[in-house]
């Protein structure tokens, strides 16, 4: 085994030697056990109350443009997957509804606060040994991590994932905005320290050709590529491009990873959603996970928080991608859940 190799296996070794040693506690001082609790994680404040929810009709004409500007995707599904998000927008149009208060992380998790976790014994070593060593630093958001394994790391803080309506209110506020920062798309258009961290449309005969040379699989086709413009051509610690918080101070809901939210990804869109928080559970081996927000490696308009990334098409919730983190919510309340409902005919 080669040397890089051999400090990889033995850094997942000494991390593992760290969990075996206590279920519930990692490390030694003097040696005595020390507990590691879950650090209290900086917090914003979503008030209660309505706000539109959804993307408007008037807008569908140029994201299908966009989405099929964005990636060949023909390859990946036997029908247009553009199409068939954008009949699953077309179920989105905007509508008042109803969240109870909540608090929200005002940055991603990292990869520092999930070790925590799993020197704590309550998260999965996985993701901090799967991947790509460059997603690894301690200050990056934490990338490689199933839905399930988020979900587990926002218990040990004392929360769990965001639904789709709160990830939304967090994102837009109450003035149905389609960005975090206003209507206009100028945070991309600007110098790097008015951008937020997203890629670029993938030119089709590059596409093509990086097919050939390197084969890569259906979930990475349907994305962009890397762009540097914004000032980080991968991974940016979370809260570095400031210009894209929210009305409540909340980092990144546009761009540096997509996040994990609660809910299924439904070819239904609100349809038979309560509108007092909404969840819609999903219908094991129909609806798939759903993700909110762009990546550093989508094109800019996937960075609206108005709509569902249209990989929810497909993704499973045990995906492991260098594209896709997380944040949690803090509540008393949980929300309503409604079983997704029998399949409608799409659009013509």
């Amino acid at each position: 085994m080669h040397a890089q190799g051999m400090r990889r296996t033995s850094a997942g070794l000494m991390i593992a030697a760290l969990v075996a040693a206590s279920p519930v506690a990692a490390g030694r001082r003097g040696g005595q056990l020390a507990r590691v609790e879950a650090p209290a994680p900086s917090k914003a404040w979503v008030p209660g109350g309505r706000f539109i929810m959804g993307t408007s009709p008037e807008d569908l004409e140029t994201l299908g443009a966009e989405c099929q500007q964005a990636q060949s995707l023909r390859e990946a599904f036997r029908d247009d997957p553009c199409m068939v998000w954008l009949n699953v927008l077309a179920m989105r149009a905007p509508r008042e509804v109803q969240v109870d208060g909540f608090w929200i992380d005002r940055r991603e998790v990292t990869v520092r606060e999930y070790r925590a976790c799993v020197h704590g014994g309550a998260c999965a070593l996985a993701p901090l040994l799967d991947g790509d060593p460059r997603y690894l630093a301690d200050g990056l958001p934490q990338v490689n991590v199933t839905r399930r394994e988020a979900a587990a790391m926002c218990r040990w803080r004392g929360g769990r994932l965001p639904t789709e309506a709160e990830w939304e209110k967090a994102a837009r506020g109450t003035d149905a905005r389609t960005w975090p920062w206003g209507d206009d798309p100028g945070p991309a258009n600007h110098d790097r320290r008015n951008d937020f961290n997203h890629g670029r449309a993938t030119v089709p005969a590059m596409a093509e050709l990086d097919q050939v040379v390197r084969p890569t699989p259906a979930n990475v086709r349907t994305l962009g590529e890397p762009d540097a413009t914004d000032g980080f051509e991968l991974l940016a610690p979370p809260g570095s491009l400031r210009a894209s918080d929210s009305p409540y101070g909340v980092s990144d809901l546009a761009g540096n990873v997509a996040e994990w939210v609660a809910d299924a990804f439904s070819l239904e869109g609100f349809n038979d959603l309560p509108t007092a928080n909404p969840l819609r559970l999903p219908d094991p081996g129909r609806d798939k996970a759903m993700i909110r927000g762009g990546s550093w490696r989508d094109p800019t308009f996937l960075g609206r928080v108005d709509l569902p990334h249209y990989v929810g098409l497909f993704i499973e919730d045990e995906l492991r991608t260098p594209y896709i983190g997380f944040r949690c919510v803090y509540s008393a309340t949980e929300p309503v859940a409604v079983q997704a409902p029998a399949p409608l005919p799409t659009m013509p």
